[in-house]
């Protein structure tokens, strides 16, 4: 599975081709349902549209704050319920069908995310060297949050018993 992690604004420049506005004025743009998309706000963010303008089975929208470790005040961390949903997400997703994962910046909570779920897709779920690769040359932005990559692992553990 070939996976993308991009910042809120990619989705309001990114122009698909053969259309002339960006993929976020265009709910019913083709990209929508070529894609698998993982969407994360920040806890107070009351815009369930922020990043990505649609909804669907090939869509999760997520929010938690971008706290690296514990206790969080008046923030939202990460947590295993959360990221059980992500996998219980890519357990129904096509994966042949790309993913994009975003936060606002497009580095720390998509990272963790996006780096995490290459590993289990593209390692043990399937054995794509390439795919895997692909995400390392498309994401060099990324600085995971550790604390995501630590439950988020967990998780995956847990899952392979």
């Amino acid at each position: 599975m070939i996976i993308y992690v991009v910042p809120e604004r990619w989705y309001k420049e990114h122009i698909p081709e053969g259309e002339t506005l960006p993929v976020f004025q265009l709910p019913d743009s083709a990209f929508w349902e070529r894609n698998n998309f993982i969407n994360i706000r920040n806890s107070r963010s009351i815009d369930p549209n922020r990043g990505v303008p649609v909804n669907g089975a090939h869509i999760l929208k997520l929010q938690f704050d971008d706290v690296r470790e514990l206790p969080a005040v008046r923030r939202r961390p990460f947590d295993r319920e959360t990221a059980e949903r992500i996998l219980d997400f890519i357990g129904r997703c096509d994966l042949s069908r790309p993913l994009y994962v975003n936060c606002s910046a497009g580095i720390s909570r998509s990272g963790a995310v996006g780096e995490t779920l290459n590993r289990y897709v593209n390692e043990i779920l399937t054995d794509n060297e390439a795919d895997r690769a692909s995400f390392y040359r498309n994401n060099p932005q990324i600085d995971a949050n550790p604390l995501v990559v630590r439950i988020m692992e967990s998780a995956i553990e847990a899952r392979l018993g």
